[in-house]
């Protein structure tokens, strides 16, 4: 069990870039996630890293210390999904200072940036400098990947504990990209927004939450893995979907999660964006958006993640032809067998939807979690799903059907 929490998903730049160079031969797709900062790894292999990177130093920082634990942790979260797995950051010296509100971390970006290279030079990472790329205004963040020599070390120092090491910060973010902050000034709509989340935490960090392993171990989430913040994008309109990091937990295990004691349920809103878009349309949705014949109920969920996702219909094609690994002539009849099943908010796809339906998602979110909050009832919200006690699942149910339709207008459907 990966207990950084983490969910690597498939990276198409990488994919792609690194299929044109002559020293890699593995053409297989490469598995990302962003460089987290708020977890390290307390083990003789961090001991030894940070020995390895402190060399000729006359003094050692706490920062620095924090900094090579970070390294290792995310160095492992790699090598436990797959040898195709890398961590991404970003080493450009342009990039704007996070505020000091907002910094999870407990060390300088200068700092982490200097570690890294160090490991490069030591030969304990290898590096793919990043590049500009479409719909990537920063450009697409480097890749770094453990190399044999770090991996062969990490195997003979194998026992190790996962520390929180993350700093509280200010839960209510207003971004432009994921290292352009926006150090807003606060007027009444943040304050209530502010205020709304630090309830909601606190009634949830009231509780404890543990879930299982699968070598049956029980571990109990923390108080960053439960701290939620809210992070809009650009514009208060925009975004501002709920995210913490026991979200990134499997859904298998999920199923898993105790709150004290007692086991959970988890109630979503069915195939909630297609639906939300039937509902802006004013037109009723049909029973189950994702059921297309001939098609696998997974892949038309990716297919519509995309059409609501893109701002073009070339790139939704693309898009298919990679995550679903098919040609692009096949991924255009997916995508015309899409359209056809939803021919009523045909008008609404390829027009980067995400933007207003995660906004919407996330204010019924919101609406549903003061409610509950208000009577003391924890919730893990996960996007358009929420975890309670199971003996709390009709109030839930309860709040999702009467928030949404608030929201909308429009009836839920919950599953």
């Amino acid at each position: 069990m990966n207990h950084l929490m983490i969910s690597p998903q498939e990276n198409f730049q990488w994919t792609q870039a690194l299929k044109g160079k002559a020293d890699i031969q593995d053409t297989n797709p490469i598995f990302t996630f962003p460089l987290r900062t708020y977890k390290g790894l307390e083990s003789e292999l961090t001991d030894w890293l940070t020995q390895q990177l402190i060399s000729g130093r006359k003094r050692i920082t706490k920062p620095t210390v924090m900094a090579a634990m970070c390294i290792a942790v995310n160095l492992k979260g790699a090598m436990n999904h797959s040898s195709n797995t890398g961590i991404l950051y970003s080493f450009g010296k342009r990039l704007k200072a996070i505020p000091k509100r907002f910094r999870r971390e407990l060390f300088s970006r200068e700092t982490m940036s200097t570690l890294l290279s160090k490991c490069e030079q030591l030969d304990l990472i290898k590096i793919e400098r990043g590049f500009k790329s479409e719909n990537y205004v920063s450009g697409v963040p480097s890749l770094i990947l453990p190399t044999e020599s770090y991996i062969s070390q990490a195997r003979l120092l194998e026992d190790y504990q996962i520390k929180d090491i993350s700093a509280p910060i200010d839960p209510l973010i207003l971004r432009n990209s994921p290292y352009d902050y926006v150090n807003y000034t606060d007027e009444p709509s943040t304050l209530k927004m502010r205020q709304s989340i630090q309830t909601q935490n606190e009634v949830r960090l009231s509780c404890h939450w543990t879930y299982t392993t699968d070598d049956n171990r029980a571990i109990t989430l923390s108080y960053s893995d439960l701290s939620c913040r809210r992070i809009f994008k650009g514009q208060w309109c925009i975004g501002g979907r709920f995210y913490c990091d026991a979200q990134n937990l499997p859904q298998a295990v999920r199923r898993t999660i105790t709150i004290n004691g007692e086991s959970c349920v988890e109630l979503d809103f069915k195939s909630m964006h297609p639906r939300l878009l039937y509902h802006l349309a004013g037109t009723e949705a049909p029973a189950d958006c994702y059921e297309i014949e001939g098609i696998k109920r997974d892949n038309v969920k990716t297919i519509a993640l995309i059409a609501t996702s893109t701002s073009s219909r070339n790139q939704a094609v693309s898009a298919v032809s990679f995550h679903l690994k098919v040609s692009r002539q096949e991924a255009e009849m997916l995508l015309g067998q899409f359209e056809s099943r939803h021919k009523n908010i045909i008008g609404l796809l390829y027009k980067s939807a995400w933007q207003s339906l995660q906004n919407i998602d996330s204010r019924i979110a919101n609406d549903v979690l003061n409610q509950l909050a208000r009577n003391a009832i924890p919730v893990l919200p996960v996007h358009d799903s929420f975890i309670v006690p199971a003996s709390k699942a009709e109030q839930l149910r309860e709040s999702m059907y009467e928030k949404y339709e608030g929201v909308t207008g429009m009836p839920a459907s919950i599953s």
